[in-house]
């Protein structure tokens, strides 16, 4: 079976959701206990309806100094309609769309369910992990440029990111 290094290889399952209506710092209380940088945003039906990232929260703090008024609700300054990937999006792929500005963390979405979420930094630890690995830094490239080649031997199989520190 053809393996490469994919979404579902390096996404952080532990989940730290939100709704549109709560405040804003509640939720940040949860990213920072989770150490999470974004939380995935659902309707009642469990449906991503935006993300909230951790410059979402500095906006609303922003807000709140500058002008007054109430709490912020995580409606009023989330990332609507967010860009989801498959556990299968590729390496390539998602290193493309992160430096394209997509951000910071995009929600993994499987048959319309929220299953996890990635962002830079494990994109970041996974390569830096297959260089360490990589017989060279050549077969180390060579194995991130591929889409659907078999995972070489030195890397094993499936390949497993680091954990990533929760």
């Amino acid at each position: 079976m053809a393996r490469f290094l994919c979404a579902g290889d390096m996404m952080s399952t532990q989940l730290c959701t939100a709704t549109a209506d709560e405040i804003v710092c509640e939720v940040v209380s949860r990213l920072r206990a989770s150490d999470q940088r974004a939380a995935p945003v659902l309707d009642a039906a469990g449906t991503l309806v935006g993300m909230l990232h951790e410059q979402d929260a500095l906006r609303a703090l922003l807000r709140g100094v500058d002008g007054g008024g109430g709490p912020a609700r995580v409606g009023d300054v989330m990332q609507r309609d967010p860009v989801g990937i498959s556990e299968d999006t590729p390496f390539l792929t998602l290193a493309h769309a992160f430096t394209a500005g997509t951000g910071l963390v995009l929600p993994v979405v499987r048959e319309g369910r929220v299953v996890g979420t990635l962002g830079r930094r494990e994109l970041l630890d996974a390569a830096l992990s297959l260089f360490r690995t990589a017989p060279s830094r050549e077969a180390a490239v060579l194995y991130l440029s591929a889409t659907d080649h078999p995972a070489p031997a030195w890397l094993g199989t499936p390949h497993q990111a680091p954990e990533r520190r929760r």
